[in-house]
């Protein structure tokens, strides 16, 4: 059978085929309501437009003529195209075809024709006929010999009985327990209810539609030379083959003889069956295999210094060619790719999965793990959010390269390492905890993973010399904690580890990005030489009791009111012509860079911090000494002051808005009575309470504030 297109018809009525056969290296028959529903809905909107288009008139007498344009047009502009299908055969077994890709479609193909004929007498003969003849279905399976005979039993009783097939007593459990089996006849009762909802008016005219208008490229993998003219002729038409089941076929081919096609025919199926498991939020594997081959490309371009490669925004889009399918082409990722590298690379990528819980269950703290693993894999499930062939040099790519850095990197250290990883499962995930923290950091160096990988494999990831290269923001944590890790007693190392995981683990710390790339260096005040296992207890504890896992606005405004005790910790934010200052940018100011803070100044929060540390008693103790003596008006002389003294006045009222002080530079900015000067400082404008900015809420005066809240006429202190 000769490489091309056919319709669904021609593949089981043909001199060449007497058998269709699902051989034992594929998987089950494993389709469910929403992958049938998906291809029905689809042929049936092709039925319809079938239907309902509109073929040109062509000027001529001869009838003959005007319906073989007729059938031409419509089948050419009308038809439905299910894709590819590859199959090969075995000159031991002359007229079988092994399907090795497509028996999910042809199987609900095979099903939804025989529901047809089971609608409908007149087209029972036809089924016997084309697809069934002898009461042998032509299509028929070898992963296990019980999925055939109920095939067999099955296609023979709802053809030509039609009673309830679940009350037959040769439908044994032993079928139901079959994962083939259950699925033919779940599938068969969802094509069931499809039909009878779709109100199909002539039926009979949809069977022919499946058989002649239905239609698919055929590839057959044992003849390379079709195998290339196809897939020359498909690139021609300007058609992509995304899918990974192409790539596999096109790979298969290279390969000389079944045995060896066969042996990775397997493997393939295997590492479908391993995304399928890790699909997320998707409904099939193929997204998640689909952006990892196309991930592992791009890595092999990268390995081999080829930057011609490099895909546009635009192009990865498809938006200059209207014919373009979005994503990477598959020709530029076979370019690269052969099948014994997707192995190394996929065993890289499950040994990194698969062994994440023998390295969590021997540590006390490991939550980390699960939720960077999960994050791996979602950048390949997350469908076409990364093109993995962007041009790294480009500093407007910053998602890309920061996805690159995770993923490249991982991969090429494991697969480039792989005997010593096996052998060092703990130094494993010390890498991937590295580039966790690089990924929420969002380092986007991508010009040095080649670099920085090779240094991983010669010294370790605590041994000198790391990479010194400014486009790492993150080496003063990194050496800090080679530092630490490396000079405290063997016996401390573990629980000194786990506690600056979770130090960084927190939220807050987690994410360095736009902020110095610190995760717990801005929490530490003491030299690696200074550093116990009851300091790091000390500093996780004093943290997460500050910003407990959910924060309560009353604990924020506690904070707020200590830290204007130590200083401008706050945020100014645009626009220029007023002053809109910002009080809970947590991630800046735990890590002292608030906008308002003086080069000489020292810094609020730390130093707070380093108090609070020696202090005995519980957050509330600490703000209830601090506050203890309350400012007076007159003694508040500046804004951080005026600001604290109002704090002071109206606690959790003041507050209302948001956690945002705007006051009036002397320019309009449309505050309501911007120059009106402030009834308890009025050398200055007065202080309002907002959402960030002046579109949104209500901006409350805090004067005024103070007049409702007080209750006589005494002047506030």
């Amino acid at each position: 059978m000769k490489a091309g297109k056919y319709c669904f018809k021609e593949l089981f009525v043909n001199r060449y085929v007497q058998r269709i056969i699902v051989p034992e290296i594929q998987r089950d028959y494993v389709w469910g309501k929403t992958q049938v529903n998906g291809l029905l809905n689809s042929l049936l909107n092709d039925y319809n437009n079938y239907l309902n288009g509109v073929v040109p008139i062509i000027e001529t007498d001869n009838e003959i003529d005007l319906n073989a344009f007729n059938t031409f047009y419509k089948k050419r502009k009308y038809a439905s195209n299910i894709g590819f299908i590859y199959a090969y055969n075995d000159t031991s077994f002359t007229g079988n075809y092994f399907l090795i890709d497509g028996q999910q479609r042809v199987t609900t193909l095979y099903l939804l024709l025989a529901v047809l004929a089971n609608r409908n007498e007149k087209l029972r003969d036809s089924f016997n006929k084309n697809y069934c003849p002898n009461n042998v279905p032509k299509l028929g399976y070898k992963v296990r010999l019980i999925a055939d005979e109920l095939l067999n039993k099955f296609i023979n009783h709802v053809v030509n009985n039609g009673t309830d097939v679940n009350e037959q007593v040769w439908l044994l459990d032993a079928y139901k327990n079959d994962l083939t089996g259950k699925s033919i006849v779940e599938n068969y009762a969802i094509i069931q209810t499809f039909l009878d909802n779709a109100h199909l008016e002539n039926e009979s005219d949809f069977f022919n539609y499946i058989e002649d208008l239905t239609e698919f490229w055929y590839f057959d993998t044992n003849i390379s030379e079709q195998g290339e003219e196809l897939y020359i002729y498909m690139n021609a038409r300007g058609e992509h083959m995304q899918s990974n089941e192409n790539i596999k076929a096109d790979l298969l081919v290279k390969l000389d003889g079944v045995e060896i096609k066969n042996y990775y025919g397997e493997k393939w199926e295997n590492w479908q069956d391993f995304f399928w498991k890790h699909r997320g939020n998707n409904s099939t594997a193929d997204n998640g295999f689909n952006q990892f081959l196309t991930c592992i490309a791009g890595l092999e371009y990268y390995l081999k210094n080829d930057e011609s490669i490099f895909y546009s925004k635009d192009k990865f889009e498809g938006k200059k060619d209207s014919s373009a399918s979005v994503g990477i082409r598959t020709e530029d990722v076979l370019k690269v790719l052969d099948i014994q590298l997707i192995e190394e690379y996929f065993e890289a990528f499950k040994y990194l999965v698969d062994n994440s819980q023998k390295f969590i269950k021997d540590r006390a703290y490991a939550d980390w793990v699960d939720i960077a693993i999960n994050e791996f894999i979602d950048l390949f499930n997350n469908k076409n959010t990364t093109n993995w062939f962007a041009d790294y040099n480009d500093n407007d790519r910053g998602t890309e390269r920061k996805n690159m850095v995770y993923s490249w990197s991982m991969l090429n250290y494991i697969k480039s390492n792989f005997d010593f990883v096996k052998s060092h499962k703990l130094g494993l995930y010390r890498v991937l905890r590295l580039y966790y923290l690089r990924f929420h950091n969002n380092i986007r160096s991508v010009k040095n993973i080649r670099l920085e990988v090779n240094n991983l494999i010669e010294y370790g990831i605590w041994k000198e010399p790391l990479i010194d290269h400014e486009a790492i923001g993150l080496i003063q944590d990194e050496r800090f904690k080679i530092n630490l890790l490396t000079k405290c007693s063997p016996d401390d190392t573990k629980e000194l580890e786990q506690l600056i995981w979770q130090i960084e683990d927190h939220k807050l710390n987690l994410d360095g990005a736009n902020v110095g790339n610190t995760n717990i260096t801005h929490l530490i005040s003491r030299s690696p030489l200074e550093i116990n296992i009851e300091y790091l207890i000390l500093v996780k504890t004093k943290f997460y009791e500050i910003f407990p896992t959910y924060e309560t606005k009353e604990s924020q405004i506690k904070l707020i009111e200590v830290l204007l005790h130590y200083g401008e910790f706050y945020d100014k934010t645009s626009p220029y012509y007023y002053l809109n200052l910002k009080f809970n940018r947590w991630k800046r100011i735990i890590r002292n860079i608030g906008t308002e803070l003086k080069e000489s100044e020292v810094t609020p929060f730390k130093t707070f911090f380093n108090e609070f540390m020696l202090f005995e008693g519980s957050f509330n103790d600490f703000h209830a000494q601090k506050t203890s003596t309350k400012l007076l008006a007159e003694q508040a002389t500046n804004t951080k002051d005026r600001i604290l003294w109002y704090t002071e006045q109206l606690g959790e009222d003041m507050w209302q808005q948001g956690y945002n002080i705007a006051i009036s530079t002397g320019n309009y900015c449309g505050l309501k009575n911007w120059n009106t000067k402030d009834l308890n400082f009025n050398d200055g404008y007065q202080y309002y309470n907002t959402k960030g900015n002046l579109k949104g809420g209500t901006p409350k005066i805090l004067s005024e504030l103070i007049k409702k809240n007080t209750t006589t006429n005494e002047k506030p202190n």
